[in-house]
């Protein structure tokens, strides 16, 4: 299957074997290795590890020999569809649903997602009943990085426009930019503000190498029904484009993940979910100075530090990278 990552937990541990002794010391069961539970894919911690398994050979009750039990690393991560996304966009919502699945990462594949980017990913599907709850589940095999088919072409006319005023090094971006966005704004107002736009729509990209070209657009005016209506419509022509919602979570949050992993679940915000692409932050003067403190910190760094409380989740910071643009409008 193949989606963008909304959530993760930090990289725990769970048991990949573990040895088990009969209680009866006559049983020969009682010394060696008779006894070794192993982990299947898709199974909880409980189905590798309990009090209540019998002998085979005498049905008296087995306890674990801690000192041979072997542990490996997992990690939790949500998958969702990537259409999913255009709700984000602010458009009209359809009838559509979607449903997130959870992946379980273990050993070498852990740390191999990150929140924010798209994966095709080979698994096995599991449904674990834990009474009275019956969840279904993904053991991943296999985590490629992968990007949507983006079937983008020019049309013929615009690329006579650019042939017919090919003489002109500027001619060209200044009829553009004169023409953009005619049905939410009027002809001929805010032309630098609709080439700026038009860039930061260009400049759009997924390498994460390239850290250093990105293009951040803060507008100061009284008036902002017309920017708003332009930068909604810029919105929709975005590589990744999402609208931050004042009730939602700008950056991340975090919740007990309710897998039996014994942390927390990392939520993406608005800003990590357009990672690659472009966040329309909306009207600055409704954030707090923290807000704005936190806006300017992770436009310097481009990187989000989210502490996890230990009391609460166990001791650990996750750090990930942002989206590449952000549209604030004051």
């Amino acid at each position: 299957m193949e989606g963008l990552v909304i959530s993760m937990t930090r990289v725990t541990k769970y048991t990949q074997g573990a040895r088990f002794l009969c209680t009866d010391d006559d049983c020969p069961c009682s010394t060696g290795f008779h006894h070794i539970r192993v982990h299947a894919p898709g199974a909880t911690e409980s189905a590798t590890v309990r009090n209540d398994f019998s002998c085979m050979m005498c049905s008296s009750q087995l306890k674990e020999d801690v000192k041979f039990r072997v542990l490996g690393d997992k990690q939790l991560v949500e998958l969702i569809h990537v259409k999913a996304l255009d709700v984000l966009r602010g458009h009209e919502q359809s009838s559509m649903r979607y449903q997130s699945v959870t992946l379980f990462l273990r050993d070498e594949l852990c740390n191999s997602m990150r929140i924010g980017r798209y994966y095709r990913v080979l698994g096995i599907p599991a449904h674990v009943h834990q009474w009275p709850n019956l969840t279904w589940s993904v053991e991943a095999n296999s985590v490629q990085p992968w990007e949507p088919v983006c079937d983008c072409k020019v049309s013929a006319r615009f690329q006579e426009l650019l042939k017919g005023t090919a003489s002109s090094p500027w001619r060209f971006s200044a009829i553009v930019a004169h023409c953009f966005g005619l049905d939410v704004a009027p002809l001929g107002l805010y032309d630098t503000l609709k080439l700026s736009l038009l860039l930061s729509l260009v400049q759009t990209r997924i390498d994460e190498k390239d850290t250093f070209h990105n293009l951040d657009l803060l507008v100061v005016t009284t008036d902002t029904l017309i920017l708003d209506r332009l930068m909604t419509y810029s919105l929709s022509l975005a590589y990744r484009g999402i609208r931050h919602q004042a009730t939602g979570e700008m950056f991340a949050c975090l919740s007990r993940d309710e897998h039996g992993a014994g942390t927390a679940n990392i939520h993406a915000g608005s800003v990590l979910l357009a990672t690659g692409g472009v966040c329309l932050l909306g009207d600055l003067s409704y954030y707090r100075k923290d807000k704005l403190d936190s806006i300017k910190s992770v436009m310097e760094t481009r990187t989000l530090s989210v502490f996890i409380p230990g009391k609460k989740y166990g001791d650990g910071c996750c750090t990930s990278s942002v989206g590449r643009c952000l549209w604030p409008c004051h």
